[in-house]
């Protein structure tokens, strides 16, 4: 493909130009006036009115023809002569002396295997959109076409992992998580909301759709709780989660010895709370040092070697913490204390002591979870870290349980990946996910934040695991450099030429002489100079075994038109005190497995009666005030009956409270 452009001023020289031949035309036409009617040259051309009155009127056809063939072999030669054109470089990848790199175009395979051929979206009808888009991942635009790239579930690429690069301001969330929590409509859906936004614009949509929705907030701490002890069943989650806990608690990750020694202290105390104390949380945990560990070193080893004893789940791990002492153990105790600081804040305490939810539920229905993040620095990493941790866990555990396969597929949409923290098994699950149903989205602004969070070798891998990454902008010049790279070397074909001339064109002496070589060279298929400058609306794809293809981005507004707006518009969002369907589950859940942890507290049937107490008080319902005095043990026997009746009162709420906005 050519890559010309006009040199400067050359619309000065083509209006010259323009002009010199309408003169030479004149000329000719002065001629012809002259062969035909007689007299003088000089006298015809001063008579300008009576020589265009001529050829335009009198003249035959063939007179004027040839004048206007003779102007513009004038008009191009004059041109040819000028260089108006910069020749830098034409495509010759089908050479391939220097590389063969060269862009895979869109139609190339939008062929059902690798991309979807349902794609075509109608702005102005987003009915007809969501009809006819497949459900999938959406990862571009067609350049000048209303058509979209999207990966389907069943996919000849090998994993459905898509790592996004995209600074500040590139569209992130308008042009790939919005248009991808839109879209997909069969999985479970896991996103991160630094803003806040994609729950308010879009967890109404959501559950128009049939979704559950649920929503945690690690700014505010002020939706669903979640008690990460509740995942805790044996000592390797107890090691699992202290590991995790310790290494997010500071800046760098580094580990010493009084880290690791304060990380296996935190395991045992876990494994002693869960042991000993129903329903046991990190406030427990806390109160356990406080009053076993801290005070005194032979309090601690008479606690560890008497009361709890070699028999006890959580004596291996304490014991060699015994024969610490002095300094030594006085800096192990001060680096827990730093472990576990952020649970001792009075907002944290209360979000982690029960659960709301349970991440079961994410596979008994279509579910959207909600999770809200800060959206610069991070101060609670060591929770939302074992969060994710162990709700990725549990995806496999459920998987597992279910032949190796998930019921129902699911997508993490994991928008300022880096804030999340250090997810200990996220190199591993990435190579495994694919086969389990998940699909994992790395969003990071560039490729530095995953080498600081987990060391060049482990970003590596991070980076190798995903089949499918997207470039949307980066200021940072090692991520520039790295997708420059991965585009590949092209070679190309340069014409270079020289022009000479002596004389001039109206001395009648006019000569000129020129001479073109052509040389084969290499260069970027994708320079580093295009990447950093790249417009607002261009993104490049990569996808494993094919060449980068350059895209438009898949704006909601684009794809989706005005829904968005105009869903919220008409459907006002409620208020957390008005939620009926999730910020607590509003089923009654069936009965889990043994090792499961705890649901809801109290259980979900009382959750419902209170939820309607509320929702009668702030919306003047008809509800019996007295209802909430059933105890917890008519709860946990209520018959199948009395369980139906529980749903069926509930759903006549929600119905009530839809009315009523």
């Amino acid at each position: 493909m050519a890559k010309r452009k006009f040199r400067k001023g050359a619309g000065v020289r083509i209006a010259i130009t323009f002009l010199l031949t309408l003169l030479i035309g004149y000329v000719l036409s002065g001629l012809f006036t002259l062969l035909k009617l007689k007299g003088e040259l000089k006298n015809r051309l001063l008579d300008v009115s009576g020589t265009v009155d001529y050829v335009m009127n009198d003249a035959d056809n063939q007179t004027k023809l040839l004048i206007v063939l003779l102007m513009g072999v004038f008009f191009y030669w004059f041109l040819s002569k000028m260089n108006l054109l910069e020749k830098t470089y034409e495509d010759a990848y089908d050479y391939g002396v220097h590389g063969s790199a060269h862009f895979t175009q869109p139609h190339e395979v939008m062929n059902g295997k690798q991309l979807s051929k349902r794609n075509k979206y109608h702005k102005t009808n987003p009915s007809k959109t969501f009809e006819s888009l497949e459900n999938g991942l959406i990862v571009g635009k067609v350049p000048d076409k209303k058509q979209v790239l999207i990966i389907p579930r069943e996919t000849a690429i090998d994993n459905r992992n898509v790592y996004v690069v995209g600074s500040s301001g590139s569209g992130k969330g308008q042009s790939y998580v919005i248009p991808n929590l839109l879209n997909n409509r069969e999985e479970t859906i896991v996103v991160t909301d630094p803003k806040g936004e994609l729950y308010h614009e879009t967890a109404q949509i959501k559950r128009e759709q049939g979704y559950q929705v649920y929503q945690v907030d690690f700014i505010n701490f002020n939706q669903d709780r979640y008690n990460l002890l509740d995942y805790v069943v044996d000592d390797q989650d107890a090691q699992s989660v202290s590991v995790t806990i310790a290494r997010n608690s500071t800046k760098d990750g580094k580990e010493d010895f009084f880290m690791e020694r304060a990380q296996k202290m935190l395991a045992g105390l876990i494994v002693y709370c869960k042991t000993e104390i129903p329903n046991a949380s990190m406030k427990d945990v806390i109160a356990t040092f406080n009053h076993k560990v801290a005070p005194d070193e032979d309090e601690f080893r008479d606690w560890v070697e008497e009361d709890l004893g070699q028999h006890h789940p959580a004596y291996q791990l304490l014991k060699g913490l015994t024969t610490l002492g002095g300094n030594t153990r006085a800096s192990v105790t001060s680096s827990f204390a730093s472990q576990v600081s952020i649970f001792t804040l009075n907002k944290i305490s209360k979000m982690t002591s029960t659960s709301d939810f349970n991440f079961r539920s994410f596979q008994e229905q279509q579910s959207v979870l909600y999770v809200k993040l800060p959206m610069d620095d991070n101060p609670f990493m060591a929770l939302t870290s074992v969060f994710f941790d162990q709700l990725i866990s549990q995806f496999y555990k459920m998987a597992d349980e279910n032949r190796g396969k998930l019921k129902i597929p699911t997508i993490f949409l994991l928008d300022e990946f880096a804030n999340i923290g250090k997810i200990e098994k996220y190199g591993r699950v990435l190579a495994t996910c694919r086969g389990l149903g998940l699909s994992m989205n790395t969003i990071v602004q560039d490729n530095g934040q995953i080498e600081a969070m987990y060391g060049k070798e482990m970003a590596r891998s991070i980076l190798s695991n995903h089949d499918t990454l997207l470039f949307l902008r980066s200021k940072d010049m090692e991520t520039i450099k790295y997708f420059s790279q991965l585009a590949g070397e092209t070679t190309a074909k340069v014409q270079t030429g020289s022009t000479s001339q002596s004389g001039g064109f109206m001395s009648g002496k006019s000569s000129a002489s020129s001479s073109q070589s052509e040389q084969y060279v290499k260069r970027p298929l994708i320079p580093e100079g295009d990447l950093s400058n790249i417009s607002k609306d261009t993104s490049y794809l990569f996808v494993s075994g094919m060449f980068p293809m350059k895209l438009e981005k898949a704006w909601q507004s684009e794809v989706f038109g005005d829904y968005v707006e105009q869903f919220n518009e008409h459907h006002q969002t409620m208020t957390p005190d008005r939620m009926v369907d999730f910020q607590i589950a509003a089923t009654v859940e069936e009965e889990l497995p043994a090792d499961s942890p705890p649901s809801l507290s109290g259980g979900t049937t009382t959750r419902i009666l209170e939820e309607e107490w509320s929702q009668s008080e702030h919306l003047n319902l008809d509800f019996d005030e007295s209802e909430l005095a059933m105890n917890e043990a008519l709860v946990e026997d209520a018959t199948e009956h009395e369980k139906d009746d529980i749903q069926k009162r509930l759903k006549e709420k929600e119905i009530t409270i839809q009315n009523f906005f």
